[in-house]
């Protein structure tokens, strides 16, 4: 299973920036996803991507685990973040992308999620964007199907070019 938390932090300033007049048109994640198998063991499944909603505990990257948000030893909602119901803790899926099936090829490409532009126009909210973004949960839509898949993480510092970017228009 591929489960990941990303958060991109102090969208709120993005009006400092650009202005008060500022309208969100378009919200897209994009990620750098590789896998190597071409032993035809991944099978095709889907990812997809949730909001975190703003009751949501802040997670801190070096702290976080799948049951615990943050130093502070705050819990996630029953169902942790990777429930795939919708749950205490994220919104339904904002998108989805199919990965293929590895047979005599492996994937090397960027997966491309279209974000709610509600929920991320609120993080970019000057005045109740900070309490909002809590962040982003990525998962396998079928568990149940094994897939490996290495996605970069914003800490990747040989090449800026692979880390998450989430493109706002």
């Amino acid at each position: 299973n591929s489960h990941a938390l990303i958060q991109f932090p102090q969208l709120e300033t993005l009006t400092d920036l650009v202005g008060q007049d500022f309208e969100l048109v378009e919200a897209t994640l994009y990620l750098r996803g590789i896998s190597g198998r071409v032993d035809g063991q991944n099978q095709g499944n889907w990812i997809g991507v949730k909001t975190l909603v703003a009751e949501a505990p802040l997670f801190e990257e070096d702290a976080v685990t799948w049951t615990r948000a943050n130093s502070a030893d705050e819990s996630w909602a029953i169902g942790g973040v990777t429930s795939q119901d919708q749950d205490g803790n994220a919104n339904g899926y904002s998108d989805m992308f199919q990965l293929p099936a590895t047979g005599s090829f492996a994937f090397d490409g960027y997966i491309p999620l279209q974000l709610s532009l509600t929920e991320v126009s609120a993080w970019t909210d000057r005045e109740t964007g900070k309490d909002s973004n809590k962040g982003l949960v990525l998962l396998m839509a079928n568990p149940a199907i094994q897939y490996e898949l290495d996605i970069f993480s914003s800490n990747y510092g040989k090449d800026p070019s692979l880390r998450p970017l989430l493109y706002l228009k």
